[in-house]
């Protein structure tokens, strides 16, 4: 599970601002050219060059709207996580398996043999050392 990082360091801080930075403005880009919104696209700039200066002067000052935004986000990723497990799970691995049940594969040779007098499988070490140049 992911933990808050309401104590950042320096170096995250930085990481913060130049990633805001390059966010921001390659979020206002698209607006202005294609969309025409000037405004929100110049709105969206000067965030970008108000969180750059902010780093540059004092570095401490992007902590409140790191820690903001690690606040807002993080319930989305936690929620987005388990959703994407939960849809992987049941949408891939479980239709999968169900199939290889109904088909009767048996990968790991888990079937019971009643007139098996033993399971022992021989292990032959001696394979040879050209097995390693042919992976697959």
């Amino acid at each position: 599970m992911h933990i808050l990082n309401l104590k950042p360091i320096d170096k995250t801080l930085k990481e913060f601002a130049e990633f805001g930075t390059f966010v921001l403005g390659l979020v206002a880009a698209p607006l202005a050219l294609y969309r025409g919104h000037t405004t929100a696209a110049v709105v969206l700039w000067a965030a970008a060059v108000v969180l750059r200066l902010l780093a540059f002067v004092n570095l401490r000052w992007v902590k409140w709207p790191f820690i903001a935004l690690s606040l807002v986000t993080w319930p989305i990723g936690l929620v987005i996580s388990y959703l994407a497990l939960a849809i992987i799970y049941y949408l891939i691995f479980t239709p999968v398996a169900l199939l290889f049940r109904l088909m009767g594969r048996d990968a790991l040779h888990r079937k019971l043999d009643r007139q098996a007098s033993t399971y022992w499988e021989v292990y032959n070490p001696n394979r040879g050392a050209e097995r390693y140049l042919r992976q697959f």
